[in-house]
């Protein structure tokens, strides 16, 4: 009777394995269809001091339901906040920092809302230069992007171009 139980078990464990391996094979392979690749570039003279040194700068990558929020709101609105802004039609929010010369890459899946990719940099002097661009979410296809983060001014890039 004992032999009987053990080859039963052992017979079982051998099917919830198979079958954790066919699942397990199913779900490899798909990309999100929906998910943004940036590589970000951060200048050598980066966000310069009083001094004129170069300095760190931190970059925001937001995901808006429109573009509203980025024409009309100052910078420390749509970044402040323990909690998203729906009000501003702030999405989610994701944040880094970037070295003078340094280079990194990211990728950001935006939710079904999300209409938008706005690319912030968070400049010393933000009255000087361009602190934020904006990238329209294509249902279709995604392109990977380039963001070039000069002396004081944000540029996004089409890499496929």
């Amino acid at each position: 009777m004992a032999v009987i139980k053990w080859r039963t078990s052992i017979g079982g464990v051998i099917l919830i394995l198979a079958g954790v391996f066919l699942l397990s094979g199913c779900q490899g392979g798909v990309d999100n269809p929906r998910a943004y690749s940036f590589r970000l570039n951060a200048a050598q003279d980066v966000n310069p001091d009083i001094t004129g040194r170069p300095s760190p700068v931190r970059i925001w990558l937001l995901t808006l339901s429109d573009d509203e929020a980025l024409r009309h709101a100052d910078f420390f609105s749509l970044v402040e906040g323990a909690s998203q802004s729906p009000a501003l039609g702030v999405l989610a929010r994701r944040s880094l920092m970037l070295r003078p010369g340094e280079s990194t890459d990211i990728t950001l899946s935006p939710s079904d809302e999300g209409r938008y990719i706005a690319v912030l940099a968070e400049f010393r002097d933000l009255t000087e230069g361009r602190w934020h661009r904006l990238w329209p979410i294509s249902r279709d296809r995604t392109v990977p992007l380039g963001v070039r983060i000069s002396r004081q001014s944000v540029a996004l890039d089409d890499l496929n171009e």
